[in-house]
Protein backbone atom coordinates (compact mmCIF):
# COMPACT_ATOMS: atom_id res chain seq x y z
CA UNK A 1 0.00 0.00 0.00
CA UNK A 2 1.25 3.66 -1.10
CA UNK A 3 1.62 5.99 1.91
CA UNK A 4 -0.26 9.10 2.12
CA UNK A 5 2.82 11.41 0.71
CA UNK A 6 3.50 8.88 -2.09
CA UNK A 7 -0.05 9.40 -3.24
CA UNK A 8 -0.25 13.02 -3.01
CA UNK A 9 2.91 12.97 -4.94
CA UNK A 10 1.53 10.38 -7.88
CA UNK A 11 -1.41 13.20 -7.75
CA UNK A 12 0.66 15.94 -8.59
CA UNK A 13 2.24 14.36 -10.96
CA UNK A 14 -0.73 12.94 -13.10
CA UNK A 15 -3.29 16.12 -12.55
CA UNK A 16 -2.39 18.53 -14.96
CA UNK A 17 -5.03 21.67 -14.33
CA UNK A 18 -4.02 24.09 -16.92
CA UNK A 19 -1.79 25.44 -19.00
CA UNK A 20 0.70 27.86 -19.52
CA UNK A 21 1.54 30.21 -22.52
CA UNK A 22 2.94 33.09 -23.76
CA UNK A 23 1.12 33.35 -26.81
CA UNK A 24 -2.64 33.87 -27.87
CA UNK A 25 -4.10 34.06 -31.85
CA UNK A 26 -5.31 37.42 -32.18
CA UNK A 27 -7.91 37.82 -35.64
CA UNK A 28 -6.63 39.83 -38.35
CA UNK A 29 -10.01 41.33 -40.01
CA UNK A 30 -9.73 38.34 -42.65
CA UNK A 31 -11.94 35.39 -43.23
CA UNK A 32 -11.64 32.35 -45.07
CA UNK A 33 -13.86 31.02 -47.78
CA UNK A 34 -15.91 29.38 -45.36
CA UNK A 35 -16.38 32.63 -43.34
CA UNK A 36 -14.20 31.87 -40.72
CA UNK A 37 -11.89 34.34 -38.82
CA UNK A 38 -8.13 34.27 -39.85
CA UNK A 39 -6.24 34.63 -36.96
CA UNK A 40 -2.34 35.04 -36.55
CA UNK A 41 0.32 34.12 -33.28
CA UNK A 42 1.77 36.72 -31.09
CA UNK A 43 3.95 36.68 -28.43
CA UNK A 44 2.71 37.90 -24.97
CA UNK A 45 5.14 39.54 -22.10
CA UNK A 46 3.56 37.98 -20.01
CA UNK A 47 1.72 34.55 -18.78
CA UNK A 48 -1.52 33.70 -20.00
CA UNK A 49 -3.41 30.83 -18.30
CA UNK A 50 -5.85 28.74 -19.54
CA UNK A 51 -8.13 25.61 -18.06
CA UNK A 52 -10.90 24.02 -17.99
CA UNK A 53 -12.02 24.89 -14.45
CA UNK A 54 -13.18 28.18 -14.21
CA UNK A 55 -12.52 28.45 -10.65
CA UNK A 56 -8.56 27.66 -11.42
CA UNK A 57 -8.66 30.47 -13.91
CA UNK A 58 -10.04 33.05 -11.41
CA UNK A 59 -8.16 31.96 -8.52
CA UNK A 60 -4.96 32.93 -11.12
CA UNK A 61 -6.24 36.62 -11.96
CA UNK A 62 -6.86 37.05 -8.45
CA UNK A 63 -3.58 35.95 -7.97
CA UNK A 64 -1.45 37.74 -10.88
CA UNK A 65 -4.43 40.03 -12.52
CA UNK A 66 -6.38 40.33 -15.46
CA UNK A 67 -9.72 38.90 -16.89
CA UNK A 68 -11.33 35.63 -17.18
CA UNK A 69 -12.99 35.11 -20.23
CA UNK A 70 -14.50 32.17 -22.09
CA UNK A 71 -12.00 30.43 -24.58
CA UNK A 72 -12.50 28.03 -27.19
CA UNK A 73 -10.00 25.20 -27.60
CA UNK A 74 -10.82 23.71 -30.28
CA UNK A 75 -14.32 22.79 -29.66
CA UNK A 76 -12.99 22.28 -26.08
CA UNK A 77 -15.04 24.73 -23.45
CA UNK A 78 -12.39 26.56 -21.84
CA UNK A 79 -11.39 29.86 -19.48
CA UNK A 80 -8.25 31.84 -20.22
CA UNK A 81 -7.06 34.70 -18.25
CA UNK A 82 -4.17 36.93 -19.58
CA UNK A 83 -1.74 37.83 -16.64
CA UNK A 84 -0.11 40.71 -15.74
CA UNK A 85 3.29 38.57 -14.43
CA UNK A 86 6.00 38.29 -16.30
CA UNK A 87 7.78 36.37 -14.31
CA UNK A 88 6.42 33.40 -11.71
CA UNK A 89 7.55 31.50 -8.85
CA UNK A 90 7.05 27.82 -8.91
CA UNK A 91 7.83 24.73 -7.73
CA UNK A 92 9.60 21.50 -10.06
CA UNK A 93 7.57 18.37 -9.15
CA UNK A 94 9.87 15.53 -8.60
CA UNK A 95 8.67 12.70 -11.10
CA UNK A 96 10.68 12.09 -14.86
CA UNK A 97 7.71 14.10 -16.33
CA UNK A 98 8.39 17.09 -14.45
CA UNK A 99 10.45 18.37 -17.87
CA UNK A 100 10.88 16.25 -20.96
CA UNK A 101 12.96 17.19 -23.84
CA UNK A 102 11.99 15.17 -27.11
CA UNK A 103 11.40 15.02 -30.88
CA UNK A 104 7.57 14.10 -31.50
CA UNK A 105 5.84 13.62 -35.16
CA UNK A 106 2.00 13.73 -35.03
CA UNK A 107 -0.69 12.93 -36.85
CA UNK A 108 -4.53 12.80 -37.04
CA UNK A 109 -4.10 9.57 -35.05
CA UNK A 110 -2.05 10.96 -32.43
CA UNK A 111 2.17 10.75 -32.00
CA UNK A 112 3.81 8.45 -35.24
CA UNK A 113 7.67 8.91 -33.64
CA UNK A 114 9.51 10.56 -30.85
CA UNK A 115 12.83 10.04 -30.10
CA UNK A 116 15.40 11.40 -28.61
CA UNK A 117 18.21 11.86 -31.07
CA UNK A 118 19.62 8.86 -31.23
CA UNK A 119 17.05 6.07 -30.95
CA UNK A 120 12.85 6.38 -31.71
CA UNK A 121 11.07 5.17 -29.12
CA UNK A 122 8.14 3.53 -30.64
CA UNK A 123 9.80 1.29 -32.30
CA UNK A 124 13.35 1.04 -30.87
CA UNK A 125 15.14 2.26 -34.07
CA UNK A 126 17.41 4.34 -34.76
CA UNK A 127 16.50 8.11 -34.96
CA UNK A 128 15.23 8.94 -38.58
CA UNK A 129 15.37 12.69 -38.56
CA UNK A 130 18.93 14.93 -39.29
CA UNK A 131 21.25 14.62 -35.93
CA UNK A 132 24.55 15.55 -35.55
CA UNK A 133 27.10 12.85 -35.80
CA UNK A 134 29.29 14.59 -32.78
CA UNK A 135 27.17 14.84 -29.39
CA UNK A 136 29.71 17.32 -27.98
CA UNK A 137 29.69 19.71 -31.51
CA UNK A 138 27.17 22.27 -30.66
CA UNK A 139 27.16 24.09 -34.39
CA UNK A 140 26.64 20.55 -35.59
CA UNK A 141 23.75 19.92 -32.63
CA UNK A 142 22.25 23.65 -34.05
CA UNK A 143 22.61 22.65 -37.63
CA UNK A 144 21.16 19.18 -37.62
CA UNK A 145 18.08 20.75 -35.11
CA UNK A 146 17.65 23.65 -37.98
CA UNK A 147 17.38 21.22 -40.78
CA UNK A 148 15.12 19.05 -38.93
CA UNK A 149 12.66 21.88 -38.23
CA UNK A 150 12.60 22.45 -42.18
CA UNK A 151 11.76 19.34 -42.67
CA UNK A 152 8.94 19.27 -39.82
CA UNK A 153 7.60 22.28 -40.99
CA UNK A 154 6.68 20.62 -44.66
CA UNK A 155 3.39 19.18 -45.63
CA UNK A 156 3.12 16.38 -44.45
CA UNK A 157 5.84 16.57 -42.02
CA UNK A 158 9.44 14.77 -43.27
CA UNK A 159 10.86 15.08 -39.26
CA UNK A 160 10.14 15.16 -35.64
CA UNK A 161 9.29 18.80 -34.13
CA UNK A 162 11.27 19.63 -30.59
CA UNK A 163 8.97 19.52 -27.84
CA UNK A 164 9.93 20.45 -24.44
CA UNK A 165 7.29 20.02 -21.78
CA UNK A 166 7.54 21.43 -18.36
CA UNK A 167 4.91 21.14 -15.19
CA UNK A 168 5.19 23.43 -12.39
CA UNK A 169 3.25 23.48 -9.11
CA UNK A 170 2.38 27.23 -8.44
CA UNK A 171 1.82 26.98 -4.80
CA UNK A 172 0.02 29.88 -3.93
CA UNK A 173 -3.14 28.78 -6.22
CA UNK A 174 -5.47 26.41 -5.16
CA UNK A 175 -5.73 22.87 -6.33
CA UNK A 176 -3.24 20.10 -5.97
CA UNK A 177 -2.06 19.74 -9.78
CA UNK A 178 0.09 21.01 -12.09
CA UNK A 179 0.46 23.48 -14.90
CA UNK A 180 1.72 22.80 -18.02
CA UNK A 181 4.17 24.72 -20.42
CA UNK A 182 5.37 23.37 -23.80
CA UNK A 183 8.27 24.68 -26.35
CA UNK A 184 9.50 24.12 -29.06
CA UNK A 185 12.30 26.26 -28.59
CA UNK A 186 16.32 24.22 -28.93
CA UNK A 187 17.06 27.52 -27.01
CA UNK A 188 14.95 26.46 -24.21
CA UNK A 189 16.07 23.18 -24.14
CA UNK A 190 19.61 23.93 -24.34
CA UNK A 191 19.35 26.32 -21.15
CA UNK A 192 16.90 23.30 -19.06
CA UNK A 193 19.59 20.66 -20.35
CA UNK A 194 22.15 22.61 -18.18
CA UNK A 195 20.11 22.04 -15.04
CA UNK A 196 19.17 18.64 -15.34
CA UNK A 197 21.70 16.99 -13.09
CA UNK A 198 19.93 19.09 -10.30
CA UNK A 199 16.59 18.08 -11.71
CA UNK A 200 17.45 14.24 -11.28
CA UNK A 201 19.34 14.89 -7.98
CA UNK A 202 16.12 16.62 -6.41
CA UNK A 203 14.06 13.75 -8.06
CA UNK A 204 15.75 10.62 -6.19
CA UNK A 205 15.23 12.38 -3.21
CA UNK A 206 11.76 12.87 -3.71
CA UNK A 207 11.95 16.87 -2.93
CA UNK A 208 10.17 19.64 -4.83
CA UNK A 209 12.55 22.26 -6.44
CA UNK A 210 11.83 25.75 -6.12
CA UNK A 211 12.27 28.06 -9.50
CA UNK A 212 11.32 30.87 -11.52
CA UNK A 213 10.31 30.99 -14.86
CA UNK A 214 9.82 33.60 -16.96
CA UNK A 215 10.01 34.57 -20.92
CA UNK A 216 13.26 35.79 -21.95
CA UNK A 217 12.91 38.27 -25.47
CA UNK A 218 16.22 37.50 -27.66
CA UNK A 219 17.75 39.69 -30.52
CA UNK A 220 19.95 37.97 -32.95
CA UNK A 221 21.67 39.67 -36.11
CA UNK A 222 22.56 37.03 -39.00
CA UNK A 223 23.78 38.10 -41.93
CA UNK A 224 22.45 41.47 -41.83
CA UNK A 225 18.94 40.25 -40.35
CA UNK A 226 17.22 40.44 -36.97
CA UNK A 227 15.07 37.80 -35.48
CA UNK A 228 13.37 38.06 -32.92
CA UNK A 229 12.19 35.21 -30.44
CA UNK A 230 10.88 34.47 -26.93
CA UNK A 231 12.74 32.04 -24.96
CA UNK A 232 11.49 30.72 -21.90
CA UNK A 233 13.87 31.02 -19.31
CA UNK A 234 14.01 28.51 -15.87
CA UNK A 235 16.01 29.34 -12.88
CA UNK A 236 16.67 27.46 -9.83
CA UNK A 237 16.27 28.81 -6.33
CA UNK A 238 17.77 26.66 -4.73
CA UNK A 239 21.99 26.42 -4.56
CA UNK A 240 23.57 23.06 -5.30
CA UNK A 241 25.25 22.67 -2.00
CA UNK A 242 21.56 22.91 -0.32
CA UNK A 243 20.34 19.95 -2.75
CA UNK A 244 24.07 18.08 -2.87
CA UNK A 245 23.93 17.78 0.69
CA UNK A 246 19.81 16.61 1.36
CA UNK A 247 19.34 20.05 3.15
CA UNK A 248 16.52 21.02 0.87
CA UNK A 249 14.56 17.35 1.82
CA UNK A 250 15.86 17.99 5.33
CA UNK A 251 14.45 21.70 5.03
CA UNK A 252 10.71 20.05 4.88
CA UNK A 253 8.05 21.45 2.31
CA UNK A 254 8.45 25.02 3.64
CA UNK A 255 12.40 25.34 1.83
CA UNK A 256 11.05 23.19 -1.19
CA UNK A 257 8.77 26.40 -1.62
CA UNK A 258 9.55 29.58 -3.64
CA UNK A 259 9.11 32.64 -1.24
CA UNK A 260 5.60 34.22 -1.08
CA UNK A 261 5.05 37.30 -3.25
CA UNK A 262 6.43 40.02 -1.34
CA UNK A 263 8.85 37.51 0.58
CA UNK A 264 12.34 36.19 -0.09
CA UNK A 265 13.53 32.95 0.29
CA UNK A 266 14.16 31.03 3.57
CA UNK A 267 17.15 30.73 4.55
CA UNK A 268 17.47 26.28 5.07
CA UNK A 269 20.08 26.84 7.58
CA UNK A 270 18.72 29.49 10.02
CA UNK A 271 14.79 28.88 9.17
CA UNK A 272 15.10 32.69 9.03
CA UNK A 273 14.16 34.76 5.99
CA UNK A 274 16.86 37.54 5.25
CA UNK A 275 15.16 40.74 5.50
CA UNK A 276 15.03 42.59 2.38
CA UNK A 277 17.28 46.43 1.78
CA UNK A 278 15.25 49.26 3.13
CA UNK A 279 14.68 51.41 -0.10
CA UNK A 280 12.48 54.81 -0.32
CA UNK A 281 12.18 54.73 -4.29
CA UNK A 282 8.88 54.33 -5.77
CA UNK A 283 9.60 53.62 -9.11
CA UNK A 284 12.63 50.85 -8.79
CA UNK A 285 13.14 47.09 -10.59
CA UNK A 286 11.32 44.42 -9.21
CA UNK A 287 13.17 43.07 -6.07
CA UNK A 288 13.65 39.45 -4.50
CA UNK A 289 16.78 37.60 -3.82
CA UNK A 290 17.54 37.08 -7.53
CA UNK A 291 19.44 39.70 -10.09
CA UNK A 292 17.30 41.80 -11.73
CA UNK A 293 16.57 41.57 -15.33
CA UNK A 294 16.64 44.11 -17.80
CA UNK A 295 13.21 43.91 -18.73
CA UNK A 296 12.18 44.09 -14.94
CA UNK A 297 14.33 47.44 -15.00
CA UNK A 298 12.88 49.06 -17.96
CA UNK A 299 9.24 47.93 -16.92
CA UNK A 300 10.07 50.07 -13.27
CA UNK A 301 11.13 53.25 -15.56
CA UNK A 302 8.56 53.04 -17.83
CA UNK A 303 6.34 54.06 -14.42
CA UNK A 304 9.46 56.83 -13.54
CA UNK A 305 8.17 60.03 -12.68
CA UNK A 306 11.71 62.26 -12.52
CA UNK A 307 15.33 61.65 -13.62
CA UNK A 308 16.14 60.77 -10.21
CA UNK A 309 14.72 57.32 -10.85
CA UNK A 310 16.27 56.54 -14.12
CA UNK A 311 19.62 57.50 -12.06
CA UNK A 312 19.09 55.04 -9.97
CA UNK A 313 17.68 52.34 -12.70
CA UNK A 314 20.94 53.20 -14.46
CA UNK A 315 22.86 52.39 -11.17
CA UNK A 316 21.54 49.11 -10.87
CA UNK A 317 22.06 48.42 -14.76
CA UNK A 318 25.37 49.01 -14.51
CA UNK A 319 25.72 47.47 -11.25
CA UNK A 320 24.49 43.93 -13.26
CA UNK A 321 25.88 44.62 -16.46
CA UNK A 322 22.69 44.51 -18.12
CA UNK A 323 22.68 47.56 -20.33
CA UNK A 324 23.02 46.24 -23.73
CA UNK A 325 20.90 43.39 -23.01
CA UNK A 326 18.11 43.46 -25.40
CA UNK A 327 14.29 44.74 -23.84
CA UNK A 328 10.79 45.38 -25.15
CA UNK A 329 9.30 48.68 -23.49
CA UNK A 330 5.53 48.63 -22.54
CA UNK A 331 3.08 49.44 -25.26
CA UNK A 332 5.35 49.02 -27.81
CA UNK A 333 6.69 45.80 -30.20
CA UNK A 334 10.25 47.63 -30.91
CA UNK A 335 13.05 45.92 -29.51
CA UNK A 336 15.65 48.01 -28.01
CA UNK A 337 18.80 48.26 -25.43
CA UNK A 338 17.84 48.69 -21.73
CA UNK A 339 20.76 51.58 -21.53
CA UNK A 340 18.90 53.46 -25.04
CA UNK A 341 15.76 53.42 -23.54
CA UNK A 342 17.18 54.28 -19.85
CA UNK A 343 18.67 57.42 -21.73
CA UNK A 344 15.19 58.01 -24.03
CA UNK A 345 13.02 58.16 -20.48
CA UNK A 346 15.74 60.38 -18.97
CA UNK A 347 15.64 62.97 -21.16
CA UNK A 348 11.57 62.57 -20.90
CA UNK A 349 11.33 63.08 -17.58
CA UNK A 350 11.64 66.59 -15.21
CA UNK A 351 14.45 66.72 -12.62
CA UNK A 352 13.04 65.62 -9.17
CA UNK A 353 13.05 69.21 -7.76
CA UNK A 354 10.32 70.06 -10.82
CA UNK A 355 8.53 67.59 -9.68
CA UNK A 356 8.47 68.24 -5.96
CA UNK A 357 6.89 71.62 -6.64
Amino acid sequence: MQAPHDLIRRQRQDYETGRLRIGQAVKTGKQDRNGRDITRPVVLKTFRFTSASRSAIEAAAIAYGGEVRPWDNRGHAEYEVVTEAPRLLVTIPPGRNAITIWHEMWSGGGCVRRCDSLRESKSGAPCMCPSAGDTDDEQAIEAAFKRRAEMAAMKPPQACSLKVRMSFILPDLPDVGVWRLDSGSFRAASGILGKVRLMEMCRDQGVYLPAAVWVDHRVEVHNGQTSRFPVIAVELLATLREIATGQLGQGGWGAQLPPAPGETRLAITTGAAVPPPRDERPATAARNDRPPTAQQVADAAAKAVHRGQIRDLKKISDEHRIGEDMICPPDSEIFEELDSYLHARFEELPEPAAVAS
